[in-house]
């Protein structure tokens, strides 16, 4: 009879969403996966203790950093998230890494770089 190891079956359906940890994940320059849990229309549903309970805190203080960043903004006891927020994070977090400023290109530029 075949070893079936646990560790490979718990593997096979779960994904890894970052190599972080999460209490570092909710001040990171990038688009993370807690920005798309913020902006999508799923419902959250956490468990209220263990894990879940970190995911919800992780979410409320990266929530608080968003609209510290102006990348969003409460209103009306609702968070309202920056148009393109994650693409905006995205290209800073390049530019972070790169020392460049992200300068969008029209049609009829002229682009040259590495």
């Amino acid at each position: 009879m075949p070893t079936v190891r646990h560790a490979d079956y718990v593997c096979s359906w779960l994904a890894v969403l970052s190599w972080q940890r999460l209490e570092d994940l909710p001040q990171a320059l990038g688009a993370i996966w807690l920005d798309r849990r913020l902006v999508g229309k799923e419902p959250d549903e956490f468990a209220s203790t263990g894990f879940g309970a970190e995911v919800e805190t992780a979410l409320r203080t990266r929530r608080q950093w968003l609209i510290e960043q102006g990348l969003a903004r409460e209103e009306g006891g609702q968070v309202r998230f920056a148009r393109n927020m994650l693409e905006a994070r995205e290209l800073a977090r390049i530019s972070a890494r790169t020392g460049l400023d992200h300068v969008d290109a029209k049609v009829g530029d002229n682009v040259n770089g590495v």
